[in-house]
This record gives C-alpha cells, sequence and structure tokens, in this order.
C-alpha cells in the first residue's frame, strides 16, 4: 500500500527526515541532492544545533524518483512511499498519454475516411463492382450459427465489433472497430431510393470472419 510522504506544515522535510521516510542513508540523499539541485535553492535549518537542508516537497520528489533508480538499494521501502506531487505528475503522464492515443486513433479514422471518399466509385462503376465470392453476408452468417439473420447485427453491435455509420446524405451502413477490421470487407452496394441510384458500403465477413464468428456467437448460442 502507497503511504504520503509527511511533510511538515510548511510542506518541507529535513535530510534526515527524508532519509528515514525512504529507508536510505542520510549520505545517499545528499549525494543525490547535490548532483540533481542547484544549492542557492535548498534552505537550510539549525537542528539540534547543527545546520540541515530542508527540502520542498518537489526537490524531495525529485530526490526520491532518482534514488528509487537504484537497483542496489538494501531496503525497497521507497517503492512505497510517494508526494502528491509525484502523484499529479503521474496523472499528468497518464492524460497525456490518453490524448496522445486518442489524437493517433482519430487521426486513423480520419485518414480512412478519407480514403473511403476518394475511392467511393463513380455510378457508372456500380454495377461492375461484385467481386464478392469470397465475402459471406453477415446475415447468414448469422443464420449459420442459429443467432438469426437479424439479432447477428444487435449482438456485433453491442460486443462494440461494428457500429452504424451515416454519411451527410442520410445513407447509412456499418463500420468495424479497429480491432475487427481484419474479418470484415465493404463493398459497394447499390440501390434505389425516391427514383434515385445510390449507393452504401455493405460490411460483409471474409473466409477468417466467417471461422471467427462461428466460433465466437456459437459458443454464446451453446451456453444458452
Amino acid at each position: 500500500m502507497m503511504k504520503e510522504l509527511a511533510f511538515s506544515e510548511l510542506k518541507t522535510m529535513t535530510t534526515k527526515e527524508l532519509a528515514e521516510a525512504l529507508g536510505v542513508s542520510v549520505d545517499t540523499v545528499q549525494r543525490t541532492a547535490n548532483k540533481l539541485l542547484d544549492p542557492s535553492a535548498v534552505l537550510r535549518k539549525v537542528v539540534n544545533g547543527g545546520e540541515s537542508k530542508v527540502f520542498t516537497e518537489e526537490q524531495a520528489t525529485i530526490i526520491k524518483m532518482e534514488i528509487q533508480k537504484s537497483r542496489n538499494l538494501q531496503s525497497r521501502q521507497i517503492d512505497f512511499v510517494s508526494t502528491e506531487y509525484e502523484e499529479n505528475l503521474t496523472i499528468a503522464n497518464a492524460l497525456t498519454i490518453l490524448q496522445r492515443r486518442n489524437d493517433e486513433y482519430k487521426s486513423r479514422m480520419e485518414k480512412a475516411e478519407r480514403l473511403v471518399i476518394e475511392q467511393k466509385p463513380k455510378v457508372a462503376w456500380f454495377d461492375a463492382v461484385a467481386d464478392s465470392a469470397n465475402l459471406t453476408e453477415i446475415s447468414t452468417v448469422g443464420k449459420m450459427v442459429g443467432v438469426g439473420a437479424e439479432k447477428i447485427f444487435k449482438l456485433l453491435s453491442e460486443n462494440r465489433i461494428i457500429y452504424k455509420k451515416c454519411d451527410s446524405d442520410g445513407i447509412c451502413y456499418y463500420v468495424p472497430f479497429y480491432d475487427y477490421e481484419k474479418y470484415f470487407r465493404s463493398i459497394p452496394s447499390p440501390f434505389m431510393a425516391k427514383n434515385k441510384r445510390f449507393v452504401r458500403n455493405k460490411l460483409m465477413f471474409t473466409q477468417n470472419g466467417v471461422i471467427w464468428a462461428t466460433k465466437r456467437f456459437k459458443a454464446v448460442e451453446n451456453e444458452r
């Protein structure tokens, strides 16, 4: 269980107090402080008739994190203590990582969407595009596993495998989540609406997708 270092009301700690809290020698703290900190930035006060260095919470955290890197410590007591400043750093780093991942995911999605737009076939080409010999409709797989042609879409959506997306022109279609793209392929599928010819991307299983879906949802069905 992590224990927070006990600072004084002024949020300071002497060399001896810090050494005891970290489970290391006073010399270790002093050497580390001399290496990392500007001497003019370290406070001093008289303790038991002698002068002692006094570290702020930020300084103590810097010293603690540096000592913690050592593999030669006799005690790993240091691993079970922390400061509020250190915890805030950890939270800030985690948020930075999450934001970076979110930006990367958003960038991939935008690139994928641009690619779909760039590759969207012209109307004259719709009837000619039907190369789906190695693909299987999702509804067909639903029937195969005993789930049903319509319920399979609900299961795939609830399990965050596919999701419905709608273009600005009101055409909706299914798209796989990033981790499941390898099991699907989208095929342009023409349709008529209000005497106009449109196309939507019809999501279908690949051969590997059929095998994967059969194992996954057949097992679910057998558990009931």
